[in-house]
């Protein structure tokens, strides 16, 4: 019999503020250094690198020419110890993180940064305060940005281009379109970037596409004028070059007449819950594209007729949630492999619209403010716990019975698709957040103390290996899906969960200029091979609730 899901919407949660345990980074540690040594090694490589571009720019100037108002540079750097951020754009501090390239080097990475001119004693002042000062703890001043550091050189077009050995096959002659990927300050508006373009003799083909934290302006370059785009213009995140989409229509002109040509042709039943809409040709002609597209739309589509009170968010979840490996599937042994070749497997239908006796699903759609302002800057905000409306009595007397919990927690993030974000995962998202399921051997309050430093002193420690997906391969995604095969005693213990915020990049803005509220959805079911469990569960939720909510459809 087909039964209708819990959703319970933000009922159960209960908002704590949250300070993070620090997850540890593997068995990598600082370098050994010899702090003297190594300081004049980097501040004289560092000096030489300034200097050299300083004179680049005067030179500029003096030939009247657009000059940049501060220097790139590269550190290379041990890439277990990438900073987050160095500086705000505009920020006093006056170095911000361009772009992190690995090159294949299997211990560095080039770190490029942009300093601005008054402000190019930066890493010197650092590094002399890492040479002869140290904390109040008494370690070197500075170690964890210093010691790292292999090496600094100059920066030219060859680092900020995609590669310097991609730089290097462009022809000498002919002009050749590229998309310019401009970091969001003070000092670089639109006009001001158009006016540089037009001075060097570079073509803008189009409006600039605006992003949080990030324009891309599409430009048409030789190769000499692209050279001089690092001494003109300052918060480059990147160049590189421009491939046309193939599943574009060919030109502005053509999309546009499209648009028109079908508003006209499409109707709809503005009465309709659902719409969903597929596009068939004259597209250009592509490859690759999942034909799965369609059968996704029809499966949300079923989702959302039968349960129109949930959001996409939720619907969203559900399709995850409900997926599951075929016999194939399982053939690769190595769960790592498989998530990256089939994901989370094949949707389940019935699974992803109803709940039936042997499982029962919980529905949560709530919002999280995940920073807010502190001393010197912004903090981790806030958490939510949740203390499951559970079938505690039931799951005890089915004793040593085989079940599984699976959890799904679906959010959205706003993206930053610089180079930055690319290759720094926590400078994509504006912000990230996480799950964790209480043990079935730890108490309320060691759950708690666990997970959040404000709670207190951590006594306990997760047991990682308990899930299937893991971790780390679970949170690379906006959609986290993860499962636990248990005995039903054991299960009945673990009747708490919390979902909690992870680094992004708002946390390294002015809050007033972000949203700082992530929605989601958080799904949980409890699935039975022998023992009816659905009825418990409701039992459960009216108790706490005070009314029932569900119905057989």
């Amino acid at each position: 019999m087909h039964k209708k899901h819990f959703f319970l919407s933000n009922n159960i949660a209960e908002a704590r503020g949250f300070s993070p345990r620090n997850r540890r980074s593997g068995d990598h540690s600082l370098p050994t250094r010899d702090r003297a040594e190594h300081g004049q090694m980097v501040k004289g490589q560092y000096e030489t690198a300034v200097n050299q571009a300083i004179v680049h720019l005067e030179e500029r100037e003096r030939q009247g020419l657009p000059v940049a108002n501060g220097i790139y540079v590269d550190l290379k750097m041990d890439k277990s110890f990438i900073p987050n951020s160095l500086g705000k754009q505009d920020s006093p501090k006056g170095a911000t993180i361009m772009k992190v390239t690995d090159n294949g080097d299997e211990n560095d990475v080039d770190v490029t940064v942009y300093v601005k001119k008054d402000k190019k004693d930066w890493l010197k002042n650092k590094v002399d305060d890492y040479s002869c000062k140290n904390t109040a703890k008494g370690k070197p001043c500075n170690e964890r940005l210093i010691a790292p550091i292999n090496g600094v050189v100059a920066t030219d077009i060859r680092t900020l281009y995609v590669s310097a050995e991609e730089f290097d096959t462009i022809p000498e002659e002919g002009s050749y379109i590229y998309e310019l990927w401009m970091s969001h300050s003070k000092e670089n508006s639109q006009e001001s970037i158009e006016n540089t373009l037009h001075q060097l003799g570079i073509e803008k083909m189009s409006e600039p596409l605006l992003f949080d934290g990030v324009d891309v302006w599409l430009i048409k370059s030789t190769k000499q004028q692209l050279s001089t785009l690092p001494l003109s213009l300052g918060y480059i995140e990147g160049i590189r070059p421009y491939h046309k989409p193939s599943i574009l229509t060919s030109s502005n002109t053509e999309k546009r007449e499209w648009s028109e040509l079908i508003k006209g042709e499409i109707t709809y039943d503005k009465d309709a819950d659902v719409i969903v809409g597929i596009l068939d040709s004259p597209l250009e002609p592509f490859t690759a594209t999942s034909a799965a597209t369609g059968l996704a739309a029809r499966l949300a589509a079923q989702i959302k007729v039968e349960n129109p009170e949930l959001s996409m968010l939720s619907v969203r979840g559900l399709m995850v949630h409900s997926a599951r490996w075929t016999a194939e599937m399982m053939r690769i042994n190595n769960v790592e492999e498989r998530m990256t070749l089939c994901g989370y497997g094949v949707p389940d239908e019935h699974a992803a619209i109803y709940s039936n006796e042997k499982c029962a699903t919980y529905i949560f759609e709530n919002k999280l403010e995940p920073y807010t302002q502190g001393g010197s800057g912004n903090i981790y905000g806030e958490m939510h716990y949740y203390d499951l409306p559970w079938p505690k009595d039931q799951l005890e007397d089915m004793g040593d019975e085989d079940v599984r919990i699976r959890i799904t927690l679906s959010y959205y993030v706003k993206p930053s698709p610089g180079y930055a974000g690319r290759t720094h995962k926590y400078r994509y998202p504006s912000a990230t957040l996480h799950f964790d399921l209480k043990t079935a051997t730890e108490t309320e309050e060691e759950f708690l103390c666990r997970r959040n430093k404000q709670e207190g002193e951590k006594t306990t420690q997760n047991d990682a290996t308990r899930w299937n997906v893991k971790q780390q391969k679970r949170e690379r995604g906006t959609v986290q899906s993860d499962w636990i095969e248990c005995t039903a005693a054991d299960l009945a213990e673990m009747d708490k969960i919390v979902v909690f915020p992870g680094p992004g990049w708002w946390k390294e803005r002015k809050l007033d200029n972000v949203d700082n509220s992530v929605p989601y959805s958080l799904i949980v079911s409890i699935e039975t091979k022998k023992t009816d469990i659905y009825n418990a569960v409701e039992t459960a939720i009216s108790n706490r609730i005070g009314v029932p909510i569900a119905q057989e459809v």
